[in-house]
């Protein structure tokens, strides 16, 4: 097995979780509770939104998968994220 093939899951795991983080804070506040940590993550929506692009734009150079899912998740993300930036 060469280096290239022991390396190919690294990127994809530094696509992934980022993308996962960043989908699991942008549907978390949209539960009905009061949670401090779960309401405080209502306000970061153009930071969420940044963060969310540049994941979209880095997963279209990762083979696999990644390059499919990865940037529909981010634009359902970002788009709601811009949604409830706009008045």
């Amino acid at each position: 097995m060469s280096t290239v093939e022991t390396l190919a899951p690294i990127p994809v795991l530094i696509c992934w979780m980022p993308a996962g983080l960043v989908f699991v804070v942008t549907v978390l506040p949209m539960s009905n509770t009061n949670i401090w940590w779960i309401r405080v993550m209502d306000f970061p929506h153009l930071q969420i939104a940044i963060i969310g692009g540049a994941i979209m734009l880095g997963a279209l150079i990762v083979p696999g998968l990644a390059r499919l899912v990865v940037p529909l998740m981010m634009a359902a993300a970002c788009g709601y994220q811009l949604w409830r930036i706009y008045p």
